[in-house]
């Protein structure tokens, strides 16, 4: 069963949790360049509140999340047949 989601959840847990599933310890640095900044410092500025996180940043993290998750299938559809 899964936890009841929450009215206004903190983007900084969906962010890290979402950067850390696809780039592993160093997703701040890996994950500003795939937003299209040329360091993590964005994305630091934005985990310590210094600025607040655009959506347009937070949808580009679910499109990445997606395409992963299309990638991994299709790799075990291919395991699988």
């Amino acid at each position: 069963m899964s936890a009841p989601k929450q009215d206004n959840p903190d983007p900084r847990v969906f962010l890290a949790k979402a950067g850390e599933a696809l780039y592993g310890s160093r997703w701040q640095t890996e994950l500003a360049r795939a937003l299209g900044y040329k360091e993590g410092r964005q994305v630091r500025q934005w985990m310590n509140l210094d600025r607040k996180i655009p959506e347009q940043a937070l949808e580009k993290v679910r499109e990445l999340l997606q395409s992963r998750i299309k990638t991994l299938s299709a790799l075990l559809d291919e395991e699988t047949a």
